[in-house]
């Protein structure tokens, strides 16, 4: 998946909104040749996944399990359609590994280092979506966004505190994201280069 990527997290107990902004943002996200990456949970993530693919875009899944243990259940079809049109389904678990609690910061991790930048999308204060913006912009120097929500709702009260405390930014249309995501792109390709090289 050689494609600039966005890491889309949010709540499995998303509102309404919630799902309508991960629509958006990926759709237009993959129009731009943008990849998604995201964890495969209920709600937004499930959201950004199915956006991408029903608009013909680069979807990668991470898992907090192993392969042959599919978590969600029910997003068995939504995992087969993400490999038939040529994205990843990944874990780094061994393949009949249940989900355990700890795991899903550890699949936190891979998204964000998979990402050029990462979009928090609808998130509580204490919310598995902070966890991994704060894995991008502490650990692998990424930049992270945020969807502000309405003021006083419990479900964007992360989202608006991150953005309040500065350290995301705030992405209230797509392609406030979409030129850091390609330009984050590029800069680690040349890294790496540079390294492979050396």
């Amino acid at each position: 998946m050689a494609l600039a990527s966005v890491g889309i997290v949010g709540s499995r107990r998303c509102s309404r909104y919630g799902i309508e902004q991960a629509i958006a943002f990926s759709k237009e996200l993959v129009e731009a040749d943008v990849a998604i990456i995201s964890g495969g949970a209920r709600g937004i993530d499930a959201a950004a996944h199915r956006a991408a693919l029903q608009h013909g875009g680069s979807t990668a899944a991470i898992l907090g399990s192993g392969l042959s243990v599919v978590y969600p259940k029910e997003h068995t079809p939504l995992f087969d359609s993400i490999v038939h049109s040529g994205g990843v389904v990944l874990s780094e678990f061994p393949c009949h590994r249940p989900p355990q609690p700890a795991y899903f910061p550890r699949r936190n991790r891979i998204i964000s280092g998979l990402s050029s930048v990462v979009l928090v999308v609808e998130a509580a204060r204490r919310s598995g979506a902070l966890i991994t913006a704060r894995i991008a912009v502490e650990e692998h120097g990424r930049q992270c966004f945020a969807v502000p929500g309405r003021i006083g709702d419990s479900a964007s009260a992360g989202c608006i505190q991150t953005i309040r405390d500065g350290w995301v930014g705030i992405a209230v249309h797509p392609e406030d994201i979409i030129e850091e995501a390609v330009s984050a792109w590029t800069r680690l390709s040349l890294v790496s280069r540079s390294e492979a090289r050396q």
